[in-house]
């Protein structure tokens, strides 16, 4: 089980596809790992984002935002930790 900090909540991994967060032994959110169909990388569930019918991670979701718009995508909503790739 491994386990990290992020913005005063204590997440743990309890086996290589979910995360779950905790604040006063309670858990709040779980993560599922899940593989974006547009690039291959992984990215957690509750972190994936729509934009034309089409769920995609935050990457994807920025990259498509700037093609469509011809913007930079300039707000830090996207920010935040990325599932680590599992060694086989």
């Amino acid at each position: 089980m491994l386990f990290y900090s992020r913005w005063n909540l204590l997440y743990y991994v309890d086996d290589a596809r979910h995360v779950s967060s905790t604040i006063g032994g309670g858990v709040v959110r779980e993560k599922e790992i899940v593989t974006c169909k547009y690039c291959g990388e992984q990215e957690y569930y509750m972190d994936m984002r729509w934009l034309s019918g089409k769920e995609m991670c935050r990457d994807c979701y920025k990259n498509e935002y700037e093609d469509r718009t011809g913007k930079l995508y300039e707000w830090d909503d996207l920010d935040g930790g990325r599932p680590k790739k599992e060694v086989e």
